[in-house]
């Protein structure tokens, strides 16, 4: 019987790619969270536009497939975490 690779003492590898904006994410989503606010958009260019520049600006070390992964991620975030919502 095969056992889950959980349950075994054997470290697994890691399965992130950048493991340096895993580092960041955190402060990202606090950095971007007001560009997800409900009806937040500016001069119609979407939210995820002024999010990324946002990140562009405070991670100037970041390449842009760096900036669009955290854009998106922190996107996904919000929206599964309710940031933005107004109060029922």
């Amino acid at each position: 019987m095969n056992t889950p690779a959980e349950a075994t003492d054997v470290p697994q590898p890691e399965r992130r790619k950048h493991v340096n904006l895993r580092e960041i994410f955190d402060d990202v989503v606090r950095l971007v969270e007001p560009y997800f606010q409900h009806g937040s958009g500016l001069n119609g260019h979407p939210t995820e536009f002024w999010a990324a520049k946002a990140i562009r600006d405070a991670y100037a070390d970041l390449n842009s497939q760096e900036v669009q992964i955290l854009t998106s991620a922190a996107a996904r975030y919000c929206r599964e975490h309710g940031v933005g919502r107004t109060p029922a």
